[in-house]
């Protein structure tokens, strides 16, 4: 075993201390001694838990950072193989690069190799969020730190499960790496503080816990004592801002969203099911100033998935603050019951100062809500004169941004270059096309309903 270093390397100038300077200096000696439970270099250890050996370590559809390393880190854990169940985002993708880290294999390659192949789901529980090739009875397995709502995972046996209330799957698998005295890599201790940092934006989330704390410092002195993680922390979500700015309407909606059902209070059979969205930005101006075209496609794609509200945050991860997008009256009505406030004069969004997390301030707001008997204003009804609609892919090689989806209406001119992912979508339901050939794993996001009907895209 190592002897961890007992006093802070670091020589940050006088001023006010950041929350990671501050997690990682006033716990230092505390999160040293899990340092010393480390072993320098790989041994033969103890199997922790037979069932998982050489399961796939699966994330949630429209993967974020902390689904992507959590599996590639679980994986190693548990000795198994990592997958993901969609496309890595610029952030995610940043932190591989950093650490000489490769994507993992798609659900579906591996699945079809093996269809009765053993899978651990991590950082979610919810069949909303399982990709819809992976059949429930093959699950042995659940990391997460989520709490327990409706349409979790149901198994017929018994199954391992290790859920925490902490900010982070990567927090909980740093922790078990060194409870189980199990080597970590250097790279994977830096996608683990990079996924901690990115679940808690930073250590500022009301979702972080003195654990997160404790690990982001315990990896820190593992790592480089001498690291800046400021510095890291800053280039990590910079590369999270970048693509927003190429991504179009469709994308940014459906780019990370979560679907939650919740039951009427008057009426238990009744389901009602919300779409959820979130960007998290340093410009949130720069997604507000398309608030509309964003309204537009929100409006759109709660019809097409046949949801009662569908919305979406603008999070300003610098000053700790969100937009709520307002799409209709149903969301205005169930935004203003579940959060207060008043809505924007130009309509289009309700400002929520101090909420950045969609599990911690966002869903429980909705909660409430349903439970003190909110239900969609009397007469409300939804627009019957929609123009029919396609999402499209652009695949020209000359494009400005090629390989980026798009929803083009009926009677828009629509070039040859572009591909069809559905046929028309009027109403509340779309189909989506069962495959698409040459489509590139760049494309960062995809709606639900394209997932439940797409079995996988083709790199």
């Amino acid at each position: 075993m190592r002897q961890s270093v007992l006093t802070p390397q670091h020589h940050y100038a006088v001023r006010e201390e950041t929350p990671i300077e501050d997690a990682v200096e006033s716990r230092w000696e505390e999160a040293g001694s899990f340092v010393d439970k480390i072993p320098e270099e790989e041994r033969e250890t103890l199997t922790y838990e037979p069932k998982l050996k050489g399961a796939i370590f699966l994330g949630h559809i429209l993967p974020d950072a902390d689904s992507i390393l959590g599996a590639i880190i679980a994986a190693k854990l548990y000795d198994g193989v990592p997958a993901r169940a969609g496309d890595i985002n610029t952030e995610t993708q940043f932190v591989l690069d950093r650490y000489d880290g490769t994507a993992p294999e798609t659900i579906e390659s591996l699945l079809e190799a093996d269809p009765e192949r053993k899978v651990c789901v991590v950082d979610f529980q919810q069949q909303t969020q399982l990709h819809p090739c992976v059949p429930m009875k093959n699950i042995v397995g659940i990391i997460d730190h989520h709490a327990l709502q409706s349409a979790t995972v149901i198994t017929l046996q018994p199954i391992f499960v290790d859920i925490r209330p902490w900010g982070c799957a990567c927090t909980i698998l740093a922790h078990s790496f060194a409870v189980q005295e199990k080597f970590l890599p250097k790279n994977l201790a830096g996608m683990a503080l990079s996924g901690i940092l990115s679940d808690t934006l930073n250590l500022r989330s009301p979702t972080t816990t003195e654990w997160d704390k404790r690990m982001v410092s315990m990896l820190v002195q593992y790592i480089d004592p001498s690291m800046d993680v400021n510095m890291l922390a800053a280039a990590q979500f910079r590369a999270k801002s970048r693509e927003l700015s190429i991504m179009t309407p469709y994308q940014l909606v459906n780019g990370d969203t979560k679907k939650f059902k919740f039951t009427d209070s008057k009426d238990p059979t009744l389901i009602r099911e919300i779409g959820y969205g979130v960007i998290e930005t340093t410009d949130a101006s720069a997604s507000l100033a398309r608030a509309k075209e964003l309204i537009v496609e929100l409006d759109h794609c709660r019809d097409d998935d046949n949801l009662i509200c569908f919305f979406l945050a603008i999070v300003d991860i610098v000053n700790m603050t969100s937009y709520l997008l307002i799409a209709g009256p149903v969301e205005k009505s169930l935004a203003l019951e579940a959060y207060g406030g008043e809505i924007s004069l130009d309509g289009t969004h309700l400002e929520l100062k101090g909420c950045v997390s969609r599990k911690k301030d966002f869903v429980p707001g909705l909660t409430s809500a349903f439970e003190k008997g909110w239900a969609p204003p009397a007469g409300h009804r939804r627009s019957l004169m929609r123009k029919n609609s396609k999402i499209v892919m652009n695949n020209s090689p000359s494009a400005s941004h090629p390989w980026t989806l798009s929803r083009v209406f009926e009677g828009d001119e629509e070039s040859s270059t572009f591909t069809s992912f559905s046929t028309s979508i009027s109403g509340a339901s779309s189909s989506i096309s069962k495959s698409i050939d040459g489509a590139k794993s760049s494309v960062s996001s995809m709606v639900n309903a394209a997932k439940k009907s797409l079995p996988f895209i083709k790199k």
